[in-house]
């Protein structure tokens, strides 16, 4: 049963999908235990060959072991290759470098951390503010990028030197961060409002409002196309990037949307929500293949596409990583 709401607005048309799964096959690959944590991100090497995996706090009416970490699994037999420790706060994002032997981390404190992943040892230490939210590298590996979700601003850094390059001045509290696959670009998830910053001006070059932007989740296609936006209400928004009108909008979720990631050929798109539910997306079809209810025991966090596969990772506050496989 296929239900399609068309709604035409001036110059542009607004599609909204709600359709049934297809017989498209996921299968659960393998469930990963080690954190002591909740996890509460993910990023996979380039070469696909490492996963690292950040933790957050347990909650409010739990006792917290305070041991804030990243593990390091080798997606081969996945195994882990080792812990790296040092975060005193939840680790809120982590990306690696472009070869993969360097990653970049940051937590609620506002620290972020350079590390060498082959030594497992620290590098470098910045801080600048609280809470860096979304922590990533310029496609060159020039610059770090660190968005700061109550102060209201976007900060680079030089990624060999740790020196304050320039910020950003946003004004929005900001939740959610991606870069544009050229890197000349930030597109922001903000309180209600969606933003795309220029990386060469450090100008804002748009802004739209939208009521139910909070945040949540952000993610540019791999063509650089599509501008993907995790709703609060439970929606998946996608928008020109270049003029930030709505193209189409998905919708099976219940709750806030918290994290978004594309297949590398741009083809799939996986979704993971507060409402214990991770779904996966046809983008040429822009169809729901399928719905994976309940395999998280709460939240589901974060999810992340391996870069060099059908192969994505999800997880959440039940401290477990699963590797599934589209078929």
């Amino acid at each position: 049963m296929k239900y399609l709401i068309a709604a035409t607005l001036t110059f542009f048309c607004i599609t909204t999908i709600c359709i049934a799964q297809t017989t498209t096959s996921v299968i659960l690959s393998k469930t990963l235990t080690g954190h002591s944590e909740p996890v509460n991100c993910l990023s996979y090497s380039p070469d696909g060959k490492l996963l690292a995996s950040g933790s957050d706090i347990v909650g409010l009416n739990e006792p917290d072991s305070g041991k804030f970490e990243i593990i390091i699994w080798s997606i081969d037999d996945f195994k882990i290759l080792g812990h790296l420790t040092g975060h005193k706060d939840a680790i809120q994002s982590i990306s690696f470098n472009k070869t993969g032997t360097k990653l970049v981390s940051s937590d609620s404190k506002g620290e972020i951390k350079i590390w060498d992943v082959k030594n497992l040892n620290a590098i470098k230490s910045i801080t600048g503010g609280n809470w860096v939210n979304t922590i990533t590298l310029t496609p060159d590996d020039r610059y770090i990028i660190g968005e700061y979700t109550f102060e209201k601003k976007v900060s680079l850094w030089d990624f060999e030197t740790g020196e304050m390059i320039s910020t950003l001045n946003v004004n929005q509290q900001i939740g959610s961060m991606d870069i544009s696959p050229d890197g000349s670009k930030i597109a922001l998830s903000c309180y209600h409002k969606i933003q795309v910053w220029s990386l060469i001006s450090n100008k804002q070059l748009l802004s739209i409002d939208d009521l139910f932007a909070r945040g949540f989740a952000i993610k540019y296609s791999p063509d650089g196309k599509d501008l993907a936006v995790g709703m609060g209400e439970g929606e998946i928004k996608f928008f020109d990037p270049e003029t930030l009108i709505l193209k189409f909008i998905l919708q099976g979720h219940f709750n806030a949307v918290l994290s978004v990631s594309f297949n590398k050929t741009g083809k799939y798109l996986v979704s993971g929500s507060s409402d214990q539910m991770i779904k996966i997306w046809s983008l040429q079809s822009k169809k729901e293949v399928k719905s994976l209810v309940n395999f998280h025991k709460g939240t589901v966090q974060s999810v992340a596409f391996n870069p060099i596969s059908n192969i994505f990772a999800t997880t959440g506050i039940d401290k477990t990583i699963k590797i599934w496989k589209i078929q």
